[in-house]
């Protein structure tokens, strides 16, 4: 038999587990309350990420244990529905923005795709994500920085980088003699002859090794190292072929193409662009002596 002790521990225990289960519930129902508040600002905002992610907060269990499964179920069908049309809308006003920033700035313009929206703003291409309003400038696949996906931001953001590549560059026959000494310094590494293909990627370090000044030899720090991207050196490779420049001194530059898995190892392969927004993956280079 309980004692009045015991009657009122255990009274205490029933009010504290209810009260518990109340307060999870009211936390639970304040979230679906932000998150109304959430989809309304969006909505007249249209602002696609904050609709987004409201969305994927929508609780349709907790709200049909409410018993307002009907209403959550209607809300989740427009609130998708307003998010497809943003998703499109803001879609094409960025792709027109964006052409019309280009053409007042003179810079080649192309849409490559459209969903998801990828364009070419010559020498770059733009990835953009749509739920995050992100864009990602390229150089031949290498990702340069982010921004915010409006017209303006990529401009500048364009206009940089292509100063920031261009700004460090020797002349396109400094930079094929560079390549054949870095070829060289690979071949001595492996032990190799002279004509043999080796692979791009241990050409890069030997290239931005040569590149280093005096004082970075005198005093090997990272202060005084001058950094060398891999998107520096597609750039100067672009530069060679661009200008024709596949001979010199005697010397002929063969790059060779990535076939099969070898494009898997994206580590290990270059992408170098067109004109066009498209381009070839190349694993390996070699230099053959000219025969006249």
């Amino acid at each position: 038999m309980e004692t009045p002790n015991d009657l009122h521990d255990n009274f205490k225990a029933r009010i504290d587990e209810l009260h518990s289960a109340i307060m999870v519930w009211l936390k639970q129902l304040k979230a679906q309350k932000k998150m109304l508040d959430d989809l309304g600002t969006a909505n007249e905002t249209e602002n696609l990420p904050l609709l987004g992610k409201a969305l994927d907060t929508l609780d349709t269990d907790l709200l049909d244990r409410a018993g307002l499964a009907e209403q959550a179920g209607a809300l989740a069908e427009q609130a998708r529905l307003r998010l497809d049309t943003l998703r499109s809308d803001q879609r094409q006003a960025l792709g027109r923005d964006l052409k019309a920033a280009c053409a007042e700035a003179n810079r080649s313009f192309r849409m490559l795709t459209e969903n998801p929206p990828e364009f070419m703003v010559a020498p770059f291409t733009v990835k953009v994500d749509i739920e995050r309003m992100e864009a990602s400038l390229r150089y031949s696949r290498q990702e340069l920085r982010r921004m915010p996906a409006r017209a303006t931001e990529i401009l500048s953001a364009a206009q940089k980088a292509a100063e920031e590549l261009s700004s460090r560059q020797e002349s396109t026959e400094d930079f094929f003699d560079l390549l054949v000494a870095a070829y060289r310094a690979v071949l001595g590494n492996k032990g190799r002859s002279f004509g043999e293909r080796v692979e791009l990627a241990d050409v890069l370090p030997q290239v931005a090794l040569l590149r280093q000044g005096g004082r970075f030899f005198e005093n090997p720090l990272r202060e005084s190292f001058s950094s060398y991207s891999k998107a520096c050196f597609l750039y100067d490779l672009a530069r060679v072929r661009a200008a024709r420049l596949l001979e010199r001194d005697g010397v002929r530059l063969d790059l060779g193409t990535a076939t099969g898995n070898s494009v898997k190892k994206k580590s290990r392969v270059f992408f170098l662009n067109g004109p066009d927004g498209q381009g070839q993956y190349y694993l390996s280079l070699r230099f053959v002596p000219v025969q006249r």
